[in-house]
């Protein structure tokens, strides 16, 4: 956008608009890398016309924007998406097979459709909506003010210009005309086709120059020390609703997997089976050997189904890599043990500020205590029976091979690990056999 904002102003005044040449780069490299980023790259359009010299410049200028943008992304996304192609028919698979038509997924163009507005009143509300119940836009649920914030003032700037009482002295000019057709359409269309909170990310960067653009057109007086202070409380909402996905303890090694023991890999297919993204492993797994994914959250066709037996035929020392349980509640007492034993409250006598902790709402029990060792352990009605969980996820995997003519075979399954930071995540590696 400052590229732009640039290039445009160099144009008023008569000059090339050929260095807009790293605009386009800049924007096949990002949708190359991010697909996602085709929504920012169909808002440029509008800003790019918008403004500049004569048309025919700005036509120009669109061109070379466009020409370089796709050259860039066909060098760097073009030779995964035809691999793609060549090997499931469909460059995006499975998305958009509605168009594409591989036999290997069904012919629906996929699509998340649980975060947009229902109706036409969710539609027009829709900022106010997602301010005040962030879960309709994503599972993390991030709490921010912005985007109401930003409706309210549209909404006064709107009043404004209907009953003619635009603020004195307080024109419009051209780059921030430029910023808010480039806002608007992005927005527009980021509700109609993602809803997403995480495809926000460009607007919610520029948000904070829109908000002051607005308030200077809706306020009279001390616009810019109103605009600060709406910015301010906006970025400290932001901040006290902060969430994440959760982050592993750092280690030497980013990622680890113990090896199962395969002979001759190059005679080996594995088949990643379940939900569970395991696709992680494979690139620390032998490389020889033919990794597939079985009965994952795609929906597969008969098409699939006869394609993975082919394979399978070519290679017939068959295994299965499934899930396996993890006890994510004794990781969690695992490191209260190792917080009490930094304050010293594992060594107090009786435990007492363990027992006070616990009698105040602490998830944990203290073990049969040993003299001058206190311990907290899992307590029983929560604690996981780790066999009788990987005996149901391979239960559960027995059943989803079954419509590949394989069994698996319980007694030939092992638990291996591997580790992401320090957080362990098992897995089983389990034999496979045809079935009959």
């Amino acid at each position: 956008m400052a590229l732009v904002l640039q290039a445009q102003a160099r144009a008023r005044q008569g000059k090339t608009a050929l260095h807009l040449w790293r605009t386009g780069a800049l924007l096949g490299l990002a949708v190359a890398l991010r697909l996602t980023n085709a929504l920012y790259a169909l808002a440029l359009v509008p800003a790019l016309m918008c403004d500049g010299a004569r048309l025919r410049a700005r036509l120009l200028a669109l061109g070379i924007v466009i020409v370089v943008a796709g050259g860039v992304f066909a060098l760097v996304a073009g030779p995964w998406y035809w691999q793609v192609w060549q090997h499931l028919g469909n460059p995006l698979f499975p998305q958009f097979n509605g168009l594409f038509k591989s036999p290997l997924a069904a012919p629906v163009s996929i699509a998340d459709t649980r975060w947009l507005p229902r109706n036409l009143g969710e539609h027009l509300l829709w900022p106010l909506l997602f301010t005040l119940k962030p879960q309709r836009i994503g599972d993390l649920g991030l709490v921010q003010a912005l985007w109401a914030v930003l409706y309210a003032l549209v909404l006064i700037v709107a009043a404004r210009a209907v009953l003619r009482r635009r603020v004195a002295g307080v024109g419009l000019d051209r780059s921030a005309t430029v910023v808010l057709v480039f806002v608007a359409t992005a927005y527009v269309l980021w509700q109609a086709i993602f809803s997403i909170h995480r495809y926000l990310v460009v607007l919610e960067l520029l948000a904070p120059v829109v908000l002051w653009i607005c308030c200077r057109h809706a306020f009279a007086q001390r616009a810019d020390h109103k605009a600060a202070w709406l910015i301010g409380l906006c970025a400290l909402v932001a901040v006290v609703g902060w969430k994440d996905w959760g982050h592993e303890p750092w280690a030497r090694a980013g990622f680890e997997v113990t090896q199962p023991q395969i002979i001759d890999p190059a005679r080996v297919t594995v088949l990643l089976v379940g939900d569970e993204p395991q696709s992680w492993r494979v690139t620390l797994l032998p490389q020889q050997s033919r990794y597939i994914g079985v009965a994952t959250n795609i929906s597969e066709t008969d098409a699939y189904r006869a394609r993975v037996r082919t394979l399978v035929a070519e290679r017939p020392q068959i295994y299965a890599m499934l899930g396996a349980a993890r006890d994510k509640q004794q990781a969690r007492v695992d490191r209260m043990n190792r917080w009490a034993h930094q304050f010293g409250w594992a060594a107090q006598p009786d435990c007492a500020r363990l027992r006070w902790l616990i009698a105040r709402g602490l998830r944990a029990e203290l073990a049969a205590s040993t003299p001058g060792r206190c311990l907290l352990v899992v307590p029983k009605a929560r604690a996981l029976d780790i066999a009788a969980a990987d005996q149901a996820i391979r239960e559960m995997a027995q059943q989803r091979l079954g419509a590949y003519g394989l069994t698996l075979d319980p007694a030939q399954c092992r638990t291996l690990l591997s580790r992401i930071g320090q957080t362990v995540y098992p897995y089983q590696f389990c034999t496979l056999r045809q079935a009959g």
